[in-house]
């Protein structure tokens, strides 16, 4: 049973600290997970609205990573079980976590590469809610609205007070709720903040085609509702060989300890630093390293993977659409300028969605 100091203790962890790691770079890093913050918030708007009840409700989602921990938390502090679909991407250490959280975890077959697996958890899901209709609530992590917002409050607060001025946030995509969040709610101080979005090769979520990918943690092959499109000025495609390179370095160089997804923002927040010295840079890191001790921090598997490099890109490519980006497979960035994405891609482009997946399923 958790003690009194529970929530006190989970509260605290879902707000990022700010360390300085360049001259001008800053890194706002959540203690152990950031999706953390979004579980939470997700689960008390539902117990506000009623569609959330203690010992009554069950939450589900479909994720692999940290959002499953999230949960797994928020579940625990809220009393109300949880149920995950999850697939092979899962790692073994995340998943003993989350049975001694008391978290169930359904695991689908497919491929963990592109949008395979992704849609069969979905579909999972989705069988779930319907078979436990009116006791089940799909928390829905990529479209629901609670994710951004969940950002846009203490999380920016706790921001602001450490690092008053900010003239570039970079943040790792997936949902697209933390850069969608921050970026409006920065925006509300500062409207010139430019917002660079952190993507990697053969993710849907600006413009390529869904292919499997090797960096986990950032990219899609579903577009989220939560991701805003407009909030973006800038978008950065980086390959996992220079993000785990980068993770690597900001561990042995930095001190900090931290996630694949941050090694890939940390690369593209240096490529900015160097480019514009005078700017105030904060660069948002999503978890810490431990779940990554057997891949990105090991050099035996990134080489049997072949995502080990000693020689990252020392620039960026500047590309002009971002089908040039993902034909080239380097490190390159766009220039989105707070466009829709059918503005740039056009409307005869289509992309799926979350009920588009559930829909073909049912």
């Amino acid at each position: 049973m958790k003690t009194e100091f529970f929530q006190k203790n989970v509260k605290a962890l879902a707000l990022p600290r700010v360390h300085q790691i360049a001259q001008n770079i800053f890194m706002g890093c959540f203690p152990w997970i950031m999706k953390l913050t979004v579980a939470l918030r997700i689960t008390e708007d539902g117990l506000r609205s009623g569609r959330v009840k203690p010992n009554e409700t069950i939450l589900v989602d479909s994720s692999s990573g940290t959002l499953a921990l999230g949960l797994a938390i928020a579940a625990r502090l809220y009393e109300v079980p949880v149920v995950v679909y999850s697939d092979s991407a899962i790692d073994e250490s995340l998943l003993n976590l989350l049975e001694l959280l008391g978290a169930r975890v359904e695991f689908v077959q497919g491929s963990a590469g592109a949008g395979n697996s992704q849609s069969q958890r979905l579909a999972g899901v989705s069988e779930f809610v319907r078979a436990h209709d009116g006791c089940a609530f799909w928390t829905r992590q990529y479209d629901n609205p609670s994710n951004a917002l969940s950002y846009e409050d203490e999380v920016t607060n706790a921001i602001v007070e450490q690092l008053p001025s900010i003239d570039y946030l970079v943040c790792a995509t997936g949902s697209g709720g933390s850069l969608t969040g921050l970026a409006t709610a920065l925006r509300k101080r500062n409207p010139h903040i430019i917002a660079v979005a952190v993507d990697t090769h053969n993710s849907i979520l600006f413009g390529h085609v869904d292919k499997p990918r090797t960096l986990r943690g950032l990219g899609n092959s579903i577009m989220p509702k939560c991701l805003n499109h407009r909030v973006v000025d800038l978008v950065y495609w980086i390959s996992a060989a220079d993000a785990f390179y980068y993770t690597r370095s900001l561990c042995t160089q930095v001190g900090l300890y931290r996630g694949a997804t941050t090694g890939a923002v940390f690369g593209v927040a240096k490529h900015i630093a160097e480019q514009y010295p005078g700017k105030t840079i904060l660069a948002l890191s999503a978890d810490s390293g431990e779940r990554y001790s057997k891949t990105a921090y090991s050099d035996a598997w990134c080489k049997e993977n072949q995502v080990f490099t000693d020689f990252p890109a020392q620039y960026a490519t500047e590309v002009q659409s971002p089908h040039e980006s993902q034909e080239h497979g380097r490190f390159s960035f766009f220039r989105w300028n707070r466009r829709t994405l059918q503005e740039v891609v056009g409307n005869d482009v289509q992309y799926p969605t979350t009920d588009q997946i559930t829909n073909r399923t049912m």
